[in-house]
């Protein structure tokens, strides 16, 4: 029941809310639902010896707090039935994560390129599955931790983008390249300034971004919004 509202107090997503599972990869937790008043019950008419950890009754971490001050008032005083409440809504949201990353995995091998992710296809998804699919895109990447709401943030707002931008996040940098969402684990930063001597009418690919150059008549350069117009006389 900590767990879950420790997650709640600090401001967790559906899955941080959902607790703990009885099953994780090779990790089983068979006494998951078993309340510490019914092992110990147990314990005392099977005259089975065990030990206790004094530190479970110092409230110095957060979960002691909660478990020694903070549920039992809210048993006392609001709700007695309060760990059977967080447990169902536990598992009810669990229902809801299950269903939604079956989604973000269909959605993600849609999305998923040679580089990284089509960022067309990638803006088309909603919020939810949106950060889930880039979750799995860190996890093939080998990043489970640091990465935050706010990156998940700047990453939608990227994508949205007609030019191409970039952002270093925490052991990892993305950015936009053509339809791309792109992740590099490298640590090269790509120059900000740099000389290339390119011919005009022909295209020039780089990592995230292309270079194209035509010589326009008049007003006909307002025919391409995303571009930028040259004096040609004066280069």
């Amino acid at each position: 029941a900590e767990t879950v509202l420790a997650h709640l107090i600090r401001g967790s997503g559906l899955k941080g809310l959902c607790g703990m599972r009885y099953m994780n990869n090779n990790i089983i937790r068979p006494l998951l639902d078993v309340t510490r008043c019914e092992i110990e019950s147990y314990v005392r008419e099977n005259k089975l010896d065990f030990c206790t950890d004094a530190t479970n009754f110092l409230e110095d971490t957060t979960r002691n707090k909660l478990r020694i001050s903070v549920i039992p008032y809210i048993e006392r005083e609001i709700n007695p039935k309060f760990i059977d409440s967080l447990s169902i809504l536990a598992d009810n949201l669990q229902s809801d994560e299950d269903f939604l990353q079956r989604l973000a995995e269909d959605a993600y091998k849609k999305c998923r390129t040679e580089r990284g992710l089509n960022r067309i296809k990638l803006q088309r998804l909603a919020d939810p599955i949106f950060i889930r699919v880039l979750r799995l895109a860190f996890a093939d990447e080998g990043i489970y931790a640091d990465i935050e709401y706010k990156h998940y943030k700047a990453i939608k707002e990227i994508i949205t983008k007609n030019t191409n931008l970039s952002l270093d996040l925490p052991s990892i940098r993305v950015y936009t390249a053509y339809d791309e969402l792109i992740f590099d684990r490298s640590g090269e930063k790509l120059p900000m300034e740099f000389d290339y001597e390119f011919l005009i009418g022909k295209e020039y690919k780089f990592d995230a971004f292309a270079l194209y150059s035509k010589i326009v008549e008049g007003n006909e350069y307002k025919n391409f919004p995303d571009s930028v117009c040259l004096d040609i006389d004066k280069l």
